[in-house]
């Protein structure tokens, strides 16, 4: 149960991850295109 839960809490993360990054990306382009 324990290591059930761990895969999914580092599923979760990397969803974090992935999402905050292409936020980051949009972010980067946007100051980039003001430019």
């Amino acid at each position: 149960d324990n290591l059930q839960y761990l895969d999914e809490s580092e599923e979760v993360v990397s969803e974090i991850h992935q999402t905050f990054t292409v936020y980051l990306q949009n972010i980067y382009e946007n100051i980039s295109s003001i430019d």
